[in-house]
């Protein structure tokens, strides 16, 4: 199976969304050839393992839940890197 990578998406959100875990990351990272912190490219198509909690994935692709804790490139230049943002005013914690 294959999932195309969204803008401002890490590993770690693929897993969630993909698998309903991070504990998936590490073998994600080994079956793409890929370090587990890698900026990844919007588009780029990364081959996933098995799905241990199918509820969670079930959850994430009937509601279009998409996990992105990346900065997408276009916010990064907006703003100057995550070092120079502040909490509730260039964005908000749910």
């Amino acid at each position: 199976m294959e999932v195309e990578v969204k803008d401002g998406q890490t590993l770690a959100d693929i897993a969630i969304q993909e698998t309903g875990t991070a504990d998936t990351v590490m073998d994600m990272a080994r079956l793409n050839g890929i370090s587990p912190a890698a900026k990844l490219e919007a588009g780029r198509r990364l081959l996933l393992p098995e799905v241990p909690n199918k509820r969670m994935q079930a959850y994430s692709k009937t509601n279009d839940v998409s996990p992105a804790c990346s900065l997408s490139a276009e916010t990064e230049q907006e703003h100057g890197g995550i070092s120079e943002m502040c909490v509730g005013v260039d964005f908000e914690i749910q």
